[in-house]
């Protein structure tokens, strides 16, 4: 778990997902709508969580930001299956600018996921400024039809 970084709402609660942070300068959040049932339906999901993951700097390059070799995910919002909601609000908090692929991840019982991105004005490649970050900004997406693709 990464300290400041970590958002999550009672698994077990069907109540609106809520972010750690909401409001909060130095911390912007995203935030996405889907219909649980798009996930829940699907054969041993039993979990829907909003996840991030930093893939680029912002603004692009030339940047002066190292990135590891291995994209660090930061964990959001996380609802039980099933949910009676018919659309429920998922987020994830940030505390770094940077570009993200935010998701939406379908926890399987055997272990496997099933992923869907967000986009932002049909990128899913979502920037988040050092100002969204001193402004506390909730950034809100649309869920796309297929997963984020591998980072470049």
């Amino acid at each position: 778990m990464i300290a400041g970084l970590w958002a999550c709402a009672d698994p077990a609660s069907d109540d609106a997902a809520e972010t750690g942070n909401p409001g909060v300068a130095g911390t912007a959040t995203l935030l996405g709508t889907l219909d649980p049932n798009g996930f829940c339906d699907m054969p041993q999901v039993v979990t829907i969580q909003a996840t991030a993951t930093r893939i680029g700097c912002a603004p692009g390059p030339p940047a002066p930001c190292t990135l590891p070799a291995e994209p660090e995910t930061i964990e959001g919002d996380v609802r039980s299956c099933p949910v009676t909601d018919p659309e429920i609000v998922l987020g994830v908090d940030l505390t770094s600018p940077g570009r993200y692929h935010f998701e939406a991840v379908g926890a399987q019982t055997a272990g496997g996921q099933t992923r869907r991105c967000f986009a932002v004005d049909g990128n899913v490649e979502i920037e988040v400024t050092g100002a969204d970050l001193d402004a506390a900004a909730q950034i809100f997406a649309t869920l796309d039809d297929d997963p984020c693709p591998a980072p470049r």
